[in-house]
């Protein structure tokens, strides 16, 4: 495992240019979640530097959006270059900061530089320039201006750059706030931007206060805010908006995950692609299984194959290839699912198959399985996100109690069925309101080639990955003639003299 350079931490980056933060009563360090050794001190920006960099921004895009897609293109390719040289310095820090296995750290860094080529390729096929036949005019897309990107922890920089490189590419500038846990990827990945050589002000980055990010999605001149992280956090972007109906609000939120299992289930596979689904990432995947709703045949014999899964699982030291679980990504966020999963093992209406278990490591944790004994529509650990490692089962009579069950929700983010049956898959494309809906793979089954984004409480009908440049821009529609061509008597009533 290489060493990331540059640890140290080199501020805000404000038009081209890193500005040093002096230390103040916002400080913070960030923290190897199993180690808990210090990361990275971080001076976070205040709304002085918001203001500088939004208005840098603005400039910025004034001349970027006038270059032609081919030249947006280059810059684009020569961070694609840089994302590749840093793929192992991004991977490591991924692992220090929030806990993610190397190995999965890994694949995110490698997916960073294979989204500009899809973005360049496939998705920027769904926003070249249409002229529909038989009409005099087309249609193009322009861009909307400066756009802000709040980016996740749990995938600290593949989520966002999805984001960034859409917004680029479609000619908008960046505001890029990064998630207090992560600075230091952010901040690799910001260098990679800096040696691409972007014009100044095109591309922005400042860890912020709270108190700033709201001044950055409330700035007047910030067009869009793309966000991706919680339900509450969400909401709030959302209630700051109100009155600004003009900004876009791309939201990839959280999700309560199910997956039905028919009787004609294959139960090697469902063992295989739920405890996957449920576990992997340490359970830190809105995409991940929360839920399994299975119907009397593989009841019994999948939930104890579940909880033998759930109780085996290797949870430890995220560097070390033989680990499948890592740390969850911060002691608050382990305070959080630790009060959740007990709280679940002392209900009477769930059986505890696997409790709350420590791992190794300051921020380990094992694996948990809950029975629903008494199933209520309105439970709050099968309403809610859990966002750990954490999974339910519960029996149902028939399918129909079991769609009527999985449709019961607030999120709408992914589901997965499993049966052989193509009718019961094309069921629930019909009635499951979700914005991925998978066959007999786990919920987390995802492509940036194909849409991502949920419906409900898991986002607001914005589909990511494929479809991120269209809400980076705005169709503009055109009717031409050619010159001098025109009707010379357009109806009665019309002034002939004017002709003359």
């Amino acid at each position: 495992m290489s060493v990331p350079v540059s640890l140290r931490y080199r501020g805000v980056y404000i038009n081209g240019e890193w500005r040093d933060m002096a230390p103040g009563e916002r400080s913070f360090k960030t923290e190897n979640p199993f180690t808990g050794e210090a990361v990275l001190e971080v001076h976070p920006a205040d709304v002085p530097e918001v203001d500088d960099a939004v208005e840098s921004a603005h400039r910025a895009f004034l001349s970027w959006r006038a270059l032609t897609h081919d030249q947006r293109a280059e810059y684009l390719l020569k961070l694609k270059e840089e994302l590749e040289a840093r793929k192992e310095d991004l991977a490591s820090a991924i692992t220090s900061e929030m806990g993610k296995l190397l190995s999965e750290g890994r694949v995110e860094a490698g997916a960073c530089a294979a989204k500009i080529d899809v973005t360049l390729g496939e998705a920027a096929q769904r926003v070249a320039d249409v002229h529909p036949s038989g009409l005099d005019g087309y249609y193009t897309y322009r861009p909307h201006g400066v756009m802000a990107v709040v980016g996740p922890y749990n995938f600290p920089i593949h989520l966002a750059n999805g984001h960034i490189i859409a917004a680029l590419m479609m000619g908008n500038s960046v505001v890029f706030k990064p998630s207090s846990v992560t600075p230091w990827v952010a901040q690799i990945y910001t260098e990679c931007v800096e040696k691409a050589g972007f014009p100044p002000g095109v591309f922005n980055l400042l860890p912020m206060t709270r108190q700033a990010g709201d001044r950055l999605v409330t700035h007047p001149l910030v067009r869009g805010i793309l966000f991706t992280g919680s339900w509450a956090v969400g909401l709030h972007f959302k209630k700051l908006t109100l009155e600004d109906p003009h900004k876009i609000l791309a939201l990839e939120m959280g999700g309560k995950n199910a997956v039905i299992v028919a009787d004609d289930a294959h139960l090697e596979q469902v063992v295989a692609e739920v405890v996957t689904g449920a576990y992997l990432t340490t359970g830190q995947r809105c995409t991940g299984t929360s839920r399994v709703i299975c119907t009397p045949k593989h009841l019994e014999a999948l939930t104890e194959r579940l909880a033998l899964g759930a109780e085996a699982l290797k949870s430890g030291d995220p560097n070390l290839d033989s680990t499948f679980m890592g740390p969850l990504a911060s002691r608050g966020a382990l305070r959080t699912y630790k009060k959740e999963v007990e709280a679940a093992d002392n209900d009477p209406a769930l059986r505890a198959l696997v409790g709350f278990r420590e791992g190794e490591g300051v921020c380990g944790v094992g694996a948990s399985l809950h029975r629903v004994e008494r199933y209520a529509p309105d439970h709050p650990y099968l309403r809610e996100e859990v966002f750990g490692p954490a999974l339910t089962i519960e029996g149902v009579a028939d399918l129909d109690e079991a769609f009527e069950r999985a449709t019961h929700s607030d999120y709408g983010l992914s589901f997965s069925i499993f049966s052989s049956s193509e009718e019961v898959y094309k069921r629930a494309m019909i009635e499951v309101p979700s914005g991925i809906v998978n066959w007999n793979r786990a919920t987390n089954g995802a492509s940036g080639r194909l849409p991502f984004g949920g419906v409900g409480k898991s986002g607001n009908h914005r589909p990511a990955a494929l479809f991120a440049p269209e809400y980076c821009s705005y169709p503009v529609a055109s009717l031409t003639k050619p010159f001098g061509d025109y009707d010379k008597s357009p109806s009665p009533g019309f002034p002939q003299e004017v002709w003359k």
